[in-house]
């Protein structure tokens, strides 16, 4: 069980796979070829969960942004990362 959110640590896992998706979901749907900055990755986490111990996981696994990218393109990121892919 994982001690920070009460949760065993293989059902956290999943969790935080199911948010990275929905947030590559969103991303791909809604302005996908808008810009998307750092804080627009804070912010679109924060927007998946308020729950803080899930918050800081999906931070951890989520790359960060470096440069110029869109929505689309960081979609593709979460998606390969979410694959086994490199990130």
């Amino acid at each position: 069980m994982s001690e920070s959110s009460g949760l065993p640590a293989a059902q956290q896992r999943r969790i935080v796979r199911q948010l990275l998706g929905d947030i590559a979901t969103r991303l791909e749907t809604n302005r996908p070829d808008r810009p998307f900055t750092a804080v627009s990755r804070i912010a679109v986490i924060q927007a998946t969960t308020m729950d803080p111990v899930l918050g800081r996981a999906v931070r951890d696994m989520a790359p960060d942004v470096h440069g110029e990218t869109t929505r689309r393109a960081y979609a593709a990121r979460l998606r390969r990362i979410l694959t086994g892919g490199a990130r």
